[in-house]
């Protein structure tokens, strides 16, 4: 997100900027210490009897994960069967705790699924494990931020070969894996229809009994297996565009907007609303942390220009106003 690099290559996303939205809403009534995720965090911390400290978390490792005082992760190769057990089930009823407590009931579903976890898996610990430093909110919030993927649907590493592709997080690509969407479902077909007649022929039909009666007196036992099955069949189909060689950007305009309008509802464009966090933070920067500049005496060192330029704010004056709006939020607390 914004702690992430920016040139020609790397593009940003709605998704990407909802997201930082939505984290950053989170670390603030982590600070202000109010909400159902502060309730959700101080629940965690109780049953694992953790006293948070204010600090940013630790850098992770490639594909580390943050979990409390259980030592690296995955354990060391020289660690003992019996300890590297203890840390398996240590970290896996920590990762359960998160998911029960914190990550379903009040992460919206638009994150859930398996590349969206890792991230929120660090994200959610440091919540639970440290307390965000006044001076680092937004730092703190931009904790194992997801990484922008490649039209491959890799994860970027900086050198690859994927270097030279444009990157995003959370890029609208999905991938089919066969030009025939129903190839993979003909092939599944055939390879159980195979084993259970050959099931049949072995081991039912020896003892005199016939394999479609049998399969039909089982569905007639346990009704629940084919309501289930027609139940999971009831999908809408997805519809995506594709790019191929001769594809124009125009196309894809047109068929977003083909797409967009079978949509009874979408959020309106409207401005994004003030960032609450960054405000927090402008505020305390101002107010707490405006020691006179080091370079020249008859400056502070947060000045409204300042805090416009660190922040990217448009000008001195919405700084102002966000140092006026952050003030408000903490006099409420």
């Amino acid at each position: 997100m914004t702690s992430q690099p920016r040139n020609n290559r790397q593009l940003s996303s709605d998704a990407e900027l909802q997201l930082q939205r939505y984290k950053r809403g989170l670390v603030l009534d982590l600070f202000l210490r109010c909400g159902s995720f502060w309730n959700a965090v101080l629940g965690v911390r109780s049953r694992w009897n953790i006293t948070a400290v204010r600090r940013l978390p630790p850098p992770l490792p490639e594909d580390g994960h943050l979990a409390p005082g259980i030592g690296p992760n995955p354990p060391p190769p020289k660690v003992k069967p019996k300890e590297a057990q203890e840390w398996t089930e240590c970290f896996n009823r920590w990762i359960a705790d998160l998911q029960r407590f914190i990550y379903r009931p009040l992460v919206p579903d638009r994150y859930h699924g398996l590349e969206w976890w890792s991230s929120w898996s660090n994200f959610l610990s440091a919540c639970v494990l440290y307390d965000p430093p006044e001076t680092d909110l937004l730092a703190f919030a931009a904790y194992d931020d997801p990484k922008p993927q490649t039209p491959h649907g890799h994860r970027w590493l900086q050198g690859t070969v994927d270097d030279q592709f444009p990157r995003m997080v959370a890029p609208p690509i999905k991938f089919i894996w066969h030009d025939d969407p129903f190839a993979l479902q003909r092939a599944e077909k055939w390879y159980w229809a195979w084993i259970i007649a050959k099931v049949g022929e072995q081991y039912l039909e020896p003892l005199g009994l016939d394999t479609q009666t049998v399969i039909d007196e089982i569905l007639a036992n346990h009704p629940w297996i084919r309501e289930g099955y027609e139940e999971m069949t009831k999908v809408e189909p997805h519809r995506y565009i594709t790019v191929e060689e001769h594809t124009t950007e125009e196309d894809i305009r047109r068929a977003f907007r083909m797409l967009a309008a079978t949509h009874e509802s979408r959020p309106p464009a409207n401005r994004p609303p003030r960032d609450e966090l960054l405000a927090v933070q402008c505020a305390i920067l101002y107010d707490r942390h405006n020691h006179t500049d080091s370079s020249d005496r008859r400056r502070r060192k947060w000045t409204h220009e300042r805090l416009s330029k660190q922040f990217g704010l448009k000008s001195s004056r919405a700084a102002k106003e966000y140092v006026a709006a952050g003030r408000e939020m903490l006099r409420n607390i």
